[in-house]
Formats: C-alpha cells, sequence, structure tokens
C-alpha cells in the first residue's frame, strides 16, 4: 500500500524548493485493471494577496537574493499559470 502527495508550486515556493512541485498525471495501465485505486484530489488556494516567499523555519532553506527578488503574489502565480498555455496578440486595426 501506498499514498502519493503530488505538491504543487505554492507548496514549492513556500519551502524554497525543499518540496519540489513536478508535472503529473493518472495513468491507469491496462495490466492494474484488477487493482482498486482510489484517489482523493483536494486543491486550496490561499488569498490572492498572500506572498509566495519562503517560510521562516530552522527546515526551510533561507531565501537567496535572487528568489527575494521574485517573490510573487498567489494571485500572479495562478494568473501567470491559467495564462502559460495561451498566446495573445493585439490586432491591428487599419
Amino acid at each position: 500500500d501506498a499514498i502519493l502527495v503530488n505538491v504543487g508550486d505554492q507548496i514549492e515556493f513556500w519551502t524554497n524548493g525543499l518540496f519540489k512541485s513536478t508535472m503529473h498525471r493518472v495513468v491507469f495501465l491496462p495490466e492494474h485493471a484488477h487493482v482498486d485505486r482510489y484517489s482523493i484530489p483536494f486543491f486550496v488556494h490561499p488569498s490572492d494577496e498572500t506572498l509566495l516567499a519562503p517560510i521562516p523555519s530552522t527546515i526551510v532553506p533561507p531565501a537567496t537574493n535572487k528568489n527575494e527578488d521574485e517573490i510573487i503574489t498567489a494571485e500572479e502565480h495562478l494568473r501567470r499559470r491559467l495564462d502559460a498555455p495561451y498566446t495573445y496578440e493585439n490586432p491591428t486595426h487599419n
């Protein structure tokens, strides 16, 4: 038996890379058809103005100057993730 936890991007920001966010997908192979599989997805989002900066902790590595320059809010991060698959063009008017 196993429990798998996929860590999201925001946890990676808050732990300064201690926990890594990975691309993932669910694949159900035909040879596993006889095995029960249960999934309980749980998604949360902090307040939009929440800063995605490393949390003060003796376990989490401290932020470097480079990381401090790149602190964004939860809203900015979500917007970037939602916009990433799309290309926007500015229409030209004659």
